[in-house]
């Protein structure tokens, strides 16, 4: 399974903006609101970025980059996991 598979529910829980222009002081008017928002625009297009760089890598590829860089996580994360019943 390659990354962004493995982390999509991830990246739409974090991109998932609430409306907040027609929320709160100084809501717009529901008209004027109708298409996407520059926030909303910007997520999206960082969304597609995120994507396309995690579609490049594995979890094979993630797994060696921690093992050389920091090479004691691994074994905690798996002890942790591990003590939360994952």
């Amino acid at each position: 399974m390659g990354m962004r598979e493995g982390v999509e529910w991830a990246l739409h829980s974090c991109l998932n903006l609430a409306e907040i222009r027609q929320r709160g002081p100084g809501a717009g008017m529901p008209d004027n609101c109708r298409a996407p928002c520059t926030v909303s625009h910007a997520m999206r297009r960082a969304g597609l970025i995120w994507r396309r760089e995690l579609a490049g890598q594995t979890l094979a590829d993630i797994k060696a980059t921690a093992e050389r860089t920091a090479p004691g996580v691994p074994a905690r994360v798996r002890r942790w996991l591990a003590d939360a019943g994952v």
